[in-house]
This record gives structure tokens, C-alpha cells and sequence, in this order.
């Protein structure tokens, strides 16, 4: 298997998918995580070709994705499935988890689940992430 470590994504929402492009124009290894077939397609149109489908209903099931997993940036729609997200991803990786969400949801939640950062944003820019991308492992 390859050693070339990407970063997940989940970008279900505007601040995610404006993150996975300007991650995709680096040049750097993203893979997207979806659960549902119409995230994949949106990630499909984004022109991602590495995308981790996983299915967040089913805790039986162990996911191994088909590729090396380093950072993982979680972009908040609901604190459920960040939660399972959390729960599913965090195997994965020993790297850096960031969470980023508008609503602030308990912190010590995504703490507790794994999470190393929860980023707190109202905008829509992305460029400050850039700066915990190429922080230290």
C-alpha cells in the first residue's frame, strides 16, 4: 500500500466545500468523507476522486478506508453525525482532528470523541485553516 497520507475532509456544507477546493488547488492529497449517496455526488462534481463513503447508521460494521488517513477536518452540520464521525475517523489517524463549526456545540463533546481542535467561525473563509494545515503533526 501506498505511504501517501491524505486529508479527510467531510465538507457537507459551504465553508467545507470552499475548503476542499482551495485544499484540491494545492496540489495536497484530500480524500472526502460523505455518508449519503448526494454528498457524493457533490464531491463527485467538486472533481475528488478519493472519496470515503461510510455508512453512520450501522455500528457494526468496521471501516477501514482505501487509503492512509493524516489530518481530518470535520466542517459541523449536526452534532450527531459529527459525533459518529468522530467516533469512525479517529481510528484512522494518530494526526490532528479539527472540528469547525458556526454553532459552537459542546466542545468537550468532540474533546472527549477525539477532536484536537474545535474551530469556532462565522465567515466563510478558509485561509485561516491553512495555518493549522501546516502546523506540526
Amino acid at each position: 500500500m501506498d505511504n501517501q497520507e491524505f486529508t479527510l475532509i467531510s465538507a457537507s456544507n459551504e465553508l467545507g466545500r470552499n475548503f476542499i477546493k482551495v485544499m484540491k488547488a494545492t496540489g495536497e492529497p484530500v480524500a472526502a468523507l460523505v455518508n449519503n449517496v448526494h454528498q457524493q455526488r457533490e464531491m463527485d462534481e467538486l472533481g475528488i476522486n478519493t472519496i470515503v463513503r461510510v455508512d453512520t447508521k450501522n455500528d457494526s460494521e468496521t471501516l477501514f478506508p482505501p487509503v492512509n488517513i493524516g489530518k481530518v477536518y470535520l466542517f459541523e452540520d449536526s452534532l450527531p453525525l459529527i459525533c459518529r464521525y468522530m467516533i469512525i475517523c479517529r481510528p484512522w489517524t494518530s494526526k490532528k482532528i479539527f472540528v469547525i463549526t458556526k454553532t459552537g456545540n459542546i466542545p468537550s463533546v468532540y474533546k472527549k470523541l477525539g477532536a484536537d481542535h474545535i474551530v469556532l467561525t462565522n465567515g466563510k473563509n478558509v485561509s485561516f485553516l491553512f495555518g493549522m494545515q501546516l502546523d506540526g503533526e
